[in-house]
């Protein structure tokens, strides 16, 4: 699979850098996932064998005019992305740890904002540590002062890892 994504990025005439800027991540990241995505899909090829399945994934090519930065095909991907199976059940019962308000869930294009933040290193957490690590998704307490990350669709909710959030958001 690394290859593949690797083999995608170059016939894309893309470096990892702009790969990482689209993404809302760093270039360091897309070369983890360069280097180990075989590791996760091996993984997860053996976990479907054990569940007496096959693992199967490709890459489509979509056609990007050049110069383009957002075609609809991709905005539309990155939205599936970012689209985190939160049961609504669960999500009525959350509440933030520390006020205990209501969350809502954030849609793509607050995740998308977030992202580009934590690319350039523009969030911090409660405990003062800069956010480095992309979000699949956040938590947002109802007043919009902080959100709590969701990472591998699991809510991070604790009141250190509470991240302020930005006012134009």
């Amino acid at each position: 699979m690394a290859e593949a994504l690797v083999r995608a990025r170059t016939t894309a005439r893309l470096t990892q850098a702009e790969v990482a800027r689209r993404l809302g991540t760093t270039q360091s990241a897309i070369a983890r996932l360069e280097g180990e995505g075989v590791a996760v899909f091996h993984h997860a090829g053996r976990y479907a064998a054990a569940a007496d399945t096959r693992l199967t994934v490709g890459l489509e090519r979509i056609n990007v005019p050049d110069g383009e930065n957002q075609t609809y095909e991709r905005k539309a991907f990155q939205e599936k992305v970012t689209d985190v199976p939160i049961n609504q059940e669960l999500l009525d019962i959350l509440v933030c740890p520390q006020t205990r308000q209501s969350l809502t869930l954030a849609d793509a294009d607050e995740v998308a904002a977030i992202n580009q933040r934590v690319a350039r290193r523009e969030l911090v957490n409660r405990q003062g540590a800069t956010v480095t690590e992309p979000v699949e998704g956040a938590l947002i307490r109802a007043d919009r002062q902080v959100f709590y990350p969701i990472r591998h669709d699991i809510p991070i909710m604790l009141i250190d890892e509470a991240i302020a959030l930005p006012g134009d958001s």
